[in-house]
């Protein structure tokens, strides 16, 4: 997790500025979800030795949110 640069790694999936939805959709984390509503990944992520239930918000095909909530 570098929070200067806004770049996370979940399980081998790199989050950065400009991830898109239509990168969600070639990850193993997309089960036909829509980029309509919030999308939580089905499983918790380990982050930095901790676990994390993780959550996205895509506005206009564009993440404009991650959430983490330390599980």
């Amino acid at each position: 997790m570098d929070f200067k640069s806004s770049v996370i790694d979940i399980d081998g999936e790199t989050f950065s500025p400009g991830y898109t939805f239509e990168d969600f959709q070639r990850s193993e984390f997309f089960e036909g979800q829509d980029g309509v509503r919030i999308i939580q990944l089905k499983d918790t992520a380990e982050i930095c030795g901790n676990n994390y239930v993780v959550s996205l918000f895509f506005r206009d095909k564009r993440l404009y949110m991650l959430s983490l909530f330390c599980a």
